[in-house]
């Protein structure tokens, strides 16, 4: 298999398993966790990006809080789309 498609299943599986609460860190840390191998945030977030296109996964913005900085962060949830596409792979 390509590495974007392993990829694209390991941030979908990550999300997946995050039970609605996945953002760019926790992904990264699954996937180090389930690989041994570290990927950049900046591989991690077009992947997420293509995903929510074509819908197989959904997101939402979550406000900073004082412990963040006030920072805002972006929320992903898979979709029933989502799950199909996991148990079909």
């Amino acid at each position: 298999m390509p590495m974007i498609a392993s990829l694209t299943r390991l941030v979908l599986s990550s999300v997946a398993d995050a039970d609605g609460e996945a953002y760019g860190l926790t992904i990264r840390a699954r996937i180090k966790r389930l690989t041994g191998r570290t990927v950049s945030t900046a591989r991690i977030y077009p992947v997420l990006a293509g995903l929510e296109e074509k819908q197989l996964i959904a997101s939402r913005n979550e406000p900073g809080g004082p412990e963040r900085g006030y920072y805002p962060r972006r929320i992903y949830q898979i979709t029933a789309a989502g799950r199909r596409y996991l148990v079909n792979a």
